[in-house]
Order: structure tokens, then C-alpha cells, then sequence
């Protein structure tokens, strides 16, 4: 908040979400953002439908990319398997 990204409602909001979700909260600013371009597109500060399906589409890359992030670090590669592939990589 001191930086200024975050609103004190917003701080609040988030933290009522964490204290009712066990999950990761790295959604929340890509709904806020894909709720404010469709103000924006309602208030005309958004030309087209096409310029807001592309806001929405762009920010819904990134927020696929955040997730598939988060999901990488729960995978754990097994000590054994980087042990054989030092094996391997020794050997040749």
C-alpha cells in the first residue's frame, strides 16, 4: 500500500479471501483487471468489443502463465532421476 498498487479495500478484500481459501491468491488482481476493462469498454473509453476481447485475452495469457508457474513448483523431481542423469552425463 505505501507503494501505492493497492487500495486499503483492496487489502481487505484480499485478506478476507485468504482467511476463507486455502489456495493461492495470485488471481485476484486479473479479475480486478479484467472487471475494470469491462467498465472501461461500457463507459466507451474502450472503442470495440474486438479492443476489449483483446485487453481480456492478454491479461488471461498472463494470468495462464502465473498459474502454470505455481503449478511447476508442486511438481518435484525425485534426487534419484537428477542422480542417473548425472550418471549419464558423466559417462558420455
Amino acid at each position: 500500500m505505501r507503494e501505492g498498487l493497492m487500495e486499503e479495500g483492496e487489502r481487505r478484500m484480499i485478506e478476507v479471501q485468504a482467511r476463507d481459501s486455502m489456495r493461492t491468491l495470485f488471481w485476484i488482481p486479473f479479475t480486478w483487471a479484467t472487471s475494470i476493462a469491462h467498465q472501461a469498454r461500457d463507459e466507451n473509453r474502450i472503442e470495440s468489443d474486438t479492443g476489449l476481447r483483446g485487453i481480456v485475452d492478454a491479461v488471461a495469457a498472463v494470468r495462464r502463465t502465473c498459474a502454470l508457474c505455481q503449478h511447476v513448483e508442486y511438481i518435484q523431481v525425485p534426487i534419484v532421476y537428477s542422480q542417473v542423469l548425472f550418471r549419464i552425463d558423466s559417462s558420455a
